[in-house]
């Protein structure tokens, strides 16, 4: 009967090998040099732009390093700007204080140069109004590498090379077209499950000791470690294609009516992209709700074991929320190749490319005609014609004098006559009191008619009810329906074109992100 291979098997020698096997990749090889000038050109390169490089090699690199891995965890990717800014000027008073460190710069001085430095990523976030910080992937990478350092993990681990021996044992029958080949894993794994069910219900069976569990859930953990490290590559690449689409564009590349074309039908190049596609595999795997729930009892599982206490509290609670980091992390990530795939549609079809490739006609002319003027005369040479430009002249505080309030004179008020004051009836009243505010009592109105109509959909945008009831006190109404629309409403897909008539008579209009109301409104 044939049986599967344990590690120990497949690592044991098939054969002795020859004594001269050993000693041919010993020999020089002709081409050496060039390689070596060639990987020394790679690294040099690496070293010059490489962010996590730059960062192992600033003179503060222990106290940027130690300050950021403080501040940004599984449960804190993102953080507002002014958070993180008080923090960090938080943590470097303390150092300060007890280390001694010579660091002269406030916490936002400090974000905003790791920023320029490409430490840390500032973004736009959906869920707040304010921007937020990231760290970046080359952040990441070099923290990763000096907490290695400073606690080193043993990687040859035979539950890692079983790991790997196993994909690549099923990478390689995946990928063959032999029959008898495919037909003979499937029997030796048939064989071992029947064998481990005998055992089962023999009683025999055998159940991992505390030392190769422990071992095998460290594996896990370091891997589980590795994954937001992965994102952050994924939103650098998502975020190097958007600018090099943008740049097609914008420069007449080959390709770039492709390009038009597909981003008028409405394809997502960011999301169709290598880097695309293999994070929606991962997205997908996510979004099922029997796997992700599965996998979270597994982990209560796990974490209920005699070997699972000898981890550190840190690692007990990293492992617990696994599902709902990843989940969080790749939602995030979703977001972000969203926005970039909605931003490039939004560029191409507001024909706001036509004035961008305007401008860079404009500024490759000024620059060839700078380039045959160079030719001819000095970028130093003064010539006559001045330059007005449009700004303001800075002083230094020394200069500075403090307006003395007792110098100005304030003139005599002029005697106030009264008057006999006016009687105003109901209607004039409330016609003065929707000239300084928004009547939503009538918007309410406006709108539950519209719902009331509609017997078969129940459901109608801002559109609709204009519609029906048009704008009665101009943008006014319009800024009304839509702060309804954002309370009671729900976003839809698409934009609207909404239009209102002025006071003097002219028509407006403005496009908007649609909402439709699908329940009767209430104040």
């Amino acid at each position: 009967m044939t049986h599967s291979l344990s590690v120990h098997e497949r690592l044991a020698p098939k054969a002795a090998l020859p004594l001269y096997c050993f000693f041919v990749s010993s020999a020089p090889r002709k081409g050496a040099p060039v390689a070596v000038v060639s990987r020394f050109s790679q690294l040099r390169q690496a070293q010059d732009a490489n962010g996590a490089w730059q960062l192992l090699r600033a003179r503060n690199a222990a106290l940027i390093m130690a300050v950021l891995d403080a501040h940004f965890d599984e449960r804190n990717r993102r953080i507002p700007v002014s958070d993180l800014a008080n923090s960090v000027d938080f943590a470097l008073q303390e150092l300060r204080f007890r280390a001694n460190i010579d660091y002269e710069h406030t916490g936002a001085d400090a974000c905003e140069q790791w920023r320029k430095k490409g430490y840390l990523v500032r973004r736009t976030s959906k869920q707040r109004r304010e921007e937020t910080y990231e760290l970046s992937a080359e952040a990441m990478t070099a923290i990763a590498f000096a907490k290695q350092l400073v606690q080193p993990r043993h990687t040859a681990t035979q539950s890692r090379l079983s790991l790997i021996m196993d994909a690549v044992h099923d990478l390689a029958v995946a990928s063959s077209s032999d029959v008898e080949r495919r037909k003979k894993s499937l029997l030796a794994d048939r064989a071992a499950i029947d064998a481990e069910l005998e055992k089962i219900e023999q009683g025999t069976y055998v159940v991992i000791d505390d030392s190769k569990g422990l071992e095998r859930l460290s594996d896990i953990l370091a891997l589980m470690n590795e994954i937001p490290e992965d994102f952050a590559h994924v939103k650098t690449e998502f975020a190097q294609l958007n600018k090099t689409i943008f740049e097609s564009i914008i420069s007449y590349s080959d390709n770039y009516r492709d390009i038009l074309e597909d981003i008028f039908a409405g394809v997502n190049h960011i999301a169709q992209s290598p880097a695309g596609r293999s994070f929606l595999g991962f997205y997908d795997l996510m979004r099922d709700n029997d796997l992700t729930e599965s996998f979270q009892d597994d982990i209560d599982d796990i974490l209920g074991t005699p070997f699972a206490t000898a981890l550190a509290s840190e690692e007990r609670r990293q492992l617990h929320s696994m599902t709902r980091n990843l989940l969080e992390q790749s939602s995030d990530v979703n977001e972000v190749m969203l926005s970039f795939g909605h931003g490039l549609q939004r560029f191409v079809q507001s024909h706001r490319y036509q004035t961008d490739r305007q401008i860079k006609k404009d500024i490759d002319r000024a620059l060839a005609d700078l380039h045959k003027l160079s030719c001819i005369a000095s970028p130093q040479k003064t010539i006559d014609a001045s330059l007005h430009l449009s700004s303001i002249s800075i002083q230094p505080v020394a200069r500075w004098r403090l307006r003395n309030p007792a110098e100005i004179v304030a003139a005599p008020l002029e005697e106030i006559s009264s008057t006999q004051v006016g009687r105003l009836s109901l209607e004039e009243l409330y016609q003065k009191a929707r000239q300084s505010e928004i009547d939503f009592e009538e918007l309410v109105e406006n709108v539950n008619d519209v719902l009331r109509c509609e017997h078969e959909r129940r459901t109608a945008s801002v559109k609709d009810v204009l519609e029906k009831h048009p704008a009665t006190q101009g943008a006014a109404s319009i800024v009304g329906l839509l702060s309804l629309a954002y309370k009671n409403g729900r976003p839809v897909e698409g934009e609207d074109e909404l239009a209102w008539e002025t006071e003097h008579g002219t028509w407006r209009c403005a496009l908007a992100p649609r909402y439709e109301f699908y329940q009767e409104v209430q104040l």
